[in-house]
């Protein structure tokens, strides 16, 4: 039983698994209390999964044919806050986490184009030029992202 315990505390999802290939005789030797204890976990691991497929959705649906959605800055912070929240098991399951990550970046890179915003006529010319140079370096997806963020702006 010292074996099981100590297994059970390292490897939970390995002892359930082999808890589920077992007859209902063979479970039936098992004590009410450890059973208990195997489907209490058995749950909460179902639980997290479905929370962590709920996030990879959530994230996959940034973006929409190739272009980011709209309300994209409060989505992002979204996902990150209860990405943030899950446990270093349950971030494992989240296969696109990189995709946040390039989301969270592109926000990072249009925001800092939008920092050095100079509007059309002003009297700074070569901050104009300088934002119409950074402005003209973002691809064609941020571009798209910035003028939604921005649509007063060009």
């Amino acid at each position: 039983m010292k074996t099981y315990e100590k297994s059970f505390a390292t490897n939970p999802s390995t002892v359930i698994k082999a808890y589920e290939k077992l007859t209902s005789k063979q479970v039936s030797l098992i004590d009410v209390g450890t059973r208990q204890l195997i489907i209490d976990k058995q749950k909460g691991q179902q639980q997290t999964n479905e929370n962590a497929l709920s996030l990879i959705e959530s994230i996959n649906s940034l973006l929409v044919k190739g272009e980011y959605i709209d309300g994209l800055q409060e989505k992002v912070s979204e996902i990150r806050k209860a990405y943030d929240a899950l446990s270093d098991a349950d971030k494992k399951v989240v296969k696109n986490y990189s995709k946040l990550t390039q989301a969270e970046g592109d926000l990072k890179k249009v925001e800092e184009v939008h920092a050095i915003y100079e509007p059309a006529g002003s009297s700074n010319d070569t901050a104009r030029k300088a934002w119409q140079t950074a402005f003209g370096k973002l691809s064609k997806r941020l571009e798209l992202l910035y003028t939604n963020m921005y649509p007063t702006e060009q």
